[in-house]
């Protein structure tokens, strides 16, 4: 749940994640060693284990901010139709371009999406799932 100013809030107060609860989290998970040690071609040469274990608060303030963006309804995860709307939504260039000339993301393929970080088979991505996709997929 959140409140108004799209703040996290477990057991009455208001936050997002702490370092330590996302490192305990991934811990739980039992990543694969492969996918621990891929090194990020694209970012810094990091790998994902790299990655979380310098991971600040600051970081993971800015991700659960972008995390907000995406969970429009508050509800805590990012649904099959908010990831469909936001993507269409940026997909629209600055020039107006019109949509039917663009790629149009349906259900079908927000759920893909959706299965490639979803851990705990909810068909959601919650805030956990979230970061753990952003720190592989750009530098930080």
């Amino acid at each position: 749940k959140k409140n108004n100013n799209n703040e996290a809030i477990m057991g009455g107060e208001k936050r997002g994640i702490t370092v330590a609860e996302f490192k305990a989290w991934v811990a739980e998970q039992n990543l694969s060693e492969k996918e621990l040690r891929n090194r990020d071609k694209k970012g810094n040469g990091k790998t994902l284990e790299e990655k979380i274990a310098t991971l600040t608060q600051g970081e993971l303030d800015e991700l659960y901010e972008a995390f907000c963006l995406f969970d429009t309804d508050n509800g805590g995860t990012i649904a099959c139709d908010e990831l469909k709307n936001m993507l269409n939504h940026t997909s629209n260039n600055e020039n107006g371009l019109n949509m039917s000339l663009q790629t149009r993301y349906d259900s079908d393929m927000a759920l893909k999406m959706i299965g490639l970080v979803d851990k705990n088979g909810d068909q959601e991505i919650d805030i956990q799932e979230f970061v753990l996709l952003m720190l592989k997929t750009r530098p930080v």
